[in-house]
């Protein structure tokens, strides 16, 4: 056994010297996002590119700008930060791009101290987040991720000490980039242009990889509804009907800052679509992101049957669904529409039009 993880780890250290350029992206929120900006930019500037992102649905961004799903048969693991960089390899690439996976401590060092080993490492953010796992400060973890002689880009607000601290110690040089009070995008913008400049990457590469990024995001409608002394944030993701698209919304919303509460699925079934309801079972056993799932129209009892966290809801009108739901909310939580626009879905977002303030898209 011993013989045989030494010829892995041999064998891995080869792999990484084929990818030339690594570069991860760490943080509470932003990451995906950052990933996929980065990626676009770098594919724009005609250099062979892997992305990987680890959302609710975790893909690979393959060289011609296609997301390859990666398909888990058990809990995702950093383990398979080993066949992103033999993917990488497979595919010839210049840049690979990924997210970092891990919310433990001691996962951090392992990922990207020895799976990944970065020249490049962006920090998007140390907000407090995942605190179950994170018992240090956020700042005190991500500098985990800081590697020997690495490039190191953060925002000039973030709590900078530490980061001056690690990178002194670890020899890396630190860039900080102006942060922009316009919101979350500009933000990743910046960072991402520092990076793709000190890479030599055209500023015409660079305006064109981060339009394109943009424009390959899914528009969310988001509405702020305050009342009963509480706050809460709605997302319109009715339309998009099936899982794969759902996920991509979902994932964006770790973008909004002001969204933290617990997420929460209004799940709208159609009787005459039973295909569709066993495709979210299936969807939800391997990944599910909510706390609680509100499920009304057809199949919702069965369908409660095989997910743990559905709760049939009783009420038949649309006023009535929402006042119970609403009811068993908390201040700061968010609530997302999913699966059928049809019915009471579109009746519910009526409702949030009229009693909300519309902010996001």
């Amino acid at each position: 056994m011993a013989l045989y993880l030494t010829y892995e780890s041999i064998n891995h250290s080869r792999m990484l010297k084929r990818v030339p350029v690594r570069i991860t992206v760490t943080g509470t929120r932003g990451k995906s996002s950052v990933v996929r900006m980065l990626t676009s930019v770098l594919r724009a500037s005609g250099a062979r590119t892997l992305g990987k992102v680890t959302g609710t649905e975790p893909c690979y961004i393959l060289p011609n700008g296609q997301d390859e799903v990666i398909s888990r048969n058990r809990l995702a693991s950093i383990i398979e930060q080993i066949r992103t960089v033999r993917r990488g390899v497979k595919e010839n690439c210049v840049y690979l791009v990924s997210e970092i996976m891990s919310i433990h401590p001691e996962n951090h060092l392992i990922e990207s101290q020895r799976l990944l080993r970065p020249h490049h490492v962006i920090i998007t953010n140390s907000q407090p987040d995942h605190l179950d796992a994170q018992q240090d400060s956020v700042a005190d973890v991500l500098a985990l991720d800081v590697v020997e002689c690495s490039n190191v880009w953060l925002h000039e607000n973030e709590e900078s000490q530490i980061f001056k601290q690690i990178a002194l110690k670890k020899n890396a040089t630190l860039h900080e980039v102006p942060y922009d009070n316009s919101g979350f995008q500009q933000c990743h913008m910046n960072l991402v242009s520092a990076l793709a400049r000190h890479l030599s990457i055209s500023e015409t590469h660079i305006d064109t990889g981060i339009h394109d990024a943009i424009q390959e995001r899914t528009p969310i409608n988001i509405w702020e509804i305050i009342s009963l002394q509480k706050r809460v944030h709605v997302v319109d993701a009715f339309s998009a009907n099936e899982p794969a698209s759902t996920w991509k919304i979902v994932d964006q919303l770790k973008d909004y800052p002001e969204i933290k509460g617990r997420l929460i699925g209004i799940l709208n079934l159609r009787w005459d679509r039973g295909d569709r309801t066993a495709q979210w079972i299936k969807a939800l056993k391997i990944n599910n992101p909510f706390k609680f799932l509100y499920v009304t129209g057809g199949h919702k009892l069965a369908f409660c049957k095989k997910i743990e966290c559905a709760i049939s809801v009783n009420s038949k009108t649309a006023d009535k669904i929402w006042a119970e739901i609403y009811n068993n909310t908390n201040d700061g939580d968010c609530i997302v529409g999913l699966a059928n626009w049809a019915g009471s879905g579109a009746k519910l977002i009526d409702i949030w039009k009229k009693n909300g303030h519309h902010y996001g898209i």
